[in-house]
């Protein structure tokens, strides 16, 4: 697999997963609210399972570092986000009818509804230093990591930008063009 096309798979399965958070918190809100503590919630359960996906990963990927297993994981992880609907209707409007505990609520659905998903896509990232390790024969693993963990940083602050410029109603706000120039000085001093 052509560099290029590792690097945007991962910048791709990277902002997928932070759109994701936000995606768990517009279908989850109607049933649970969108509270401080609802949000801390789901953003705790999406932390744990991309740490839980990025360990294990790296484990896959040092067992057995091949492109197939790569793709196998994106398709999975794209499997997943497709039944986010499904379970909506399922899972999230049945447990709102049996609880009236919101916590649990949020807890129990994001876990399942967005954390397996989230836990797939987080694989990705530890398959590609793994993978551009193996072209370089073991050379410069360290430069690798970092290149790849900058990386993994600007596309997932590419997801934030992508998802709030989706969900804002006004896209170009004051707030909107700060976080642009951000992006833009971000990605400056990473090239300098």
């Amino acid at each position: 697999m052509k560099k290029y096309k590792i690097d945007l798979a991962v910048f791709l399965c990277g902002a997928i997963g932070m759109m994701l958070e936000l995606v768990a918190a517009r279908v989850l809100s109607p049933y649970v609210g969108s509270s401080n503590l609802i949000w801390t919630t789901i953003i705790g359960v999406m932390l744990i399972s991309m740490s839980i996906g990025y360990s294990i990963g790296g484990k896959i990927a040092d067992k057995k570092p091949d492109v197939n297993i790569l793709s196998l994981l994106i398709l999975l992880g794209a499997f997943f986000t497709s039944l986010i609907p499904i379970f909506e209707t399922v899972l999230v409007k049945t447990m709102a009818g049996v609880t009236d505990n919101l916590i649990l609520i949020a807890l129990v659905t994001a876990t399942l509804i967005f954390g397996i998903p989230s836990f797939i896509v987080a694989t990705i990232s530890p398959f590609a230093v793994k993978l551009k390790d193996k072209e370089k024969e073991h050379k410069d693993v360290g430069n690798t990591s970092r290149k790849n963990i900058i990386f993994i940083n600007n596309r997932k602050y590419c997801g934030n930008i992508f998802s709030r410029f989706c969900f804002n109603s006004k896209p170009w706000s004051k707030n909107n063009y700060i976080n642009y120039n951000n992006y833009i000085i971000f990605n400056f001093i990473y090239d300098v």
